[in-house]
């Protein structure tokens, strides 16, 4: 014997839950010196529309500021090393209506600086002057400091262009040393 039956089969009160919130985030520029600005994105999955959501972050280096799914680190004061900012995105208190996310950049050490110099003319009388020229660059241009010293004689001068002074110096060899820091 067989039986066919038909109908239709309800379920009352049965409640799927939405997929919970997801976070994730992007740190760019990933590395950088200090004083140079880093921002964060935040990209939140399955929100719902009807309710409010809040972002908030914090960062173990720097000064972060924003309080949307972006925020701004300022890195004036980071000392060079590697940092984790989080972020926390919420619409509810609820397991599934939360979610956090983290990311990480690199504060460098600047660079030294890198300096050539130059005597115009190279070989004077004694008690004439020569002009002292200074090439210097800084890798991330940061402000330079120019200072001169001399075995003989004297320099003035705290730009790129010194002046010797051989006035009261022995004749023979005067070793200019042009010297520069970065700020």
């Amino acid at each position: 014997a067989v039986e066919l039956s038909t109908g239709i089969v309800v379920h009352f009160g049965h409640v799927i839950p939405p997929p919970p919130v997801t976070y994730s985030c992007s740190v760019s520029p990933a590395s950088g010196y200090p004083g140079d600005p880093i921002t964060v994105t935040g990209t939140a999955l399955n929100l719902n529309p009807k309710k409010t959501t809040t972002y908030t972050w914090t960062s173990t280096g720097g000064v972060i500021s924003g309080t949307t799914s972006t925020a701004n680190i300022a890195t004036t004061t980071a000392a060079p090393g590697t940092y984790t900012v989080t972020g926390h995105v919420t619409e509810g208190a609820k397991p599934g209506q939360f979610a956090d996310c983290t990311g990480q950049f690199t504060i460098n050490a600047f660079q030294p600086p890198t300096i050539s110099c130059s005597a115009n003319p190279t070989s004077v009388n004694p008690g004439d002057s020569s002009t002292i020229t200074a090439i210097a660059m800084s890798p991330q241009n940061r402000p330079l400091t120019y200072s001169y010293s001399a075995t003989a004689g004297s320099v003035r001068g705290t730009t790129s262009t010194a002046t010797l002074s051989t006035a009261g110096a022995s004749p023979g060899p005067i070793t200019v040393s042009c010297n520069v820091v970065d700020d």
